[in-house]
């Protein structure tokens, strides 16, 4: 069996620590790719329901303004 001097332990424990953080970073990375996608997605969604919401405004104020004319 062999024995760690301190500093190997405190090598040791630091690359696991390292290689933890390196895991941690890309989970973080992928989760924050998602959360553009997603926000990318909602946006869209958004402008079309904005889009047609201003497009039916339009058409009910036009036909209020051609029943007010006649």
């Amino acid at each position: 069996m062999m024995n760690e001097t301190e500093n190997q332990t405190y090598l040791r424990r630091a690359k696991e620590a390292f290689n933890s953080a390196r895991i941690a970073e890309g989970d973080l990375r992928r989760a924050l790719s998602q959360a553009v996608e997603n926000t990318r997605i909602a946006k869209e969604k958004y402008e079309r329901l904005f889009e047609a919401e201003e497009q039916a405004e339009v058409k009910r104020r036009k036909a209020d303004y051609r029943h007010c004319t006649l």
